[in-house]
């Protein structure tokens, strides 16, 4: 008898994983589905300031391809601002060489302030840097991070078709090792399915009522 509830409990608890598993692919496919994607086109008659704003922390090893593919960056007013936030290696003698100073007005160079009691070392940055901003549009973005060309055009045609007011978006993965292609698509599957599964009209029509 006990070998027939416990058989009978497991095969619930079977069903019970298939059932969840089931539910979170369905949820990832509409994800998949409704998410919008950015699209590119000819430059807005209105094309508001950007400012583009990278914290940096020791990250010799990664800076040179996010900081030279900022350089190459076709948009017609936009300014790239990248801090130093105290950092240990070379990332600030990189920075230099790319061509990003203090004085540089479109490619600034910052080198972060002490951290102050109460700040998180990121957040302490990311202030410092919207402090220095000039742009309508302030675009945060990791230092290990490559942006194409046309990433400023694609990012503020959708937000101005949407009239967001903050927008977020999700990058493509560059994965090398491995355990890179074997891990990071994963995560990638686990947050986009973590996402409400709804196409969020709300900002659109508040601003069309104002």
């Amino acid at each position: 008898m006990g070998f027939i509830t416990d058989t009978l409990l497991w095969t619930l608890l079977d069903y019970a994983i298939l059932g969840a598993l089931l539910l979170t692919l369905l949820n990832l496919l509409i994800n998949l589905q409704v998410v919008r994607k950015l699209s590119y086109g000819a430059l807005p008659e209105k094309s508001p300031r950007i400012s583009v704003l990278v914290p940096a922390r020791n990250e010799a090893l990664r800076i040179q391809p996010c900081a030279s593919s900022l350089l190459d960056l076709v948009y017609r007013d936009f300014e790239v601002i990248i801090l130093d936030d105290n950092s240990e290696d070379d990332t600030q003698n990189i920075l230099r060489d790319l061509g990003y100073s203090e004085t540089n007005e479109k490619f600034r160079l910052l080198v972060g302030k002490p951290l102050p009691k109460g700040w998180t070392g990121k957040s302490w940055a990311c202030h410092q840097l919207a402090q220095a901003a000039t742009g309508h549009y302030l675009l945060f973005t990791d230092a290990d991070t490559h942006h194409a060309p046309d990433t400023l055009l694609a990012a503020i045609t959708m937000a101005q078709k949407t009239r967001a007011d903050l927008l977020t978006v999700w990058p493509r993965q560059i994965t090398e090792t491995w355990s890179e292609k074997l891990i990071i698509p994963v995560a990638g599957v686990v947050a986009k399915d973590l996402v409400d599964s709804f196409d969020d009209k709300r900002g659109s029509e508040r601003h069309q009522q104002e």
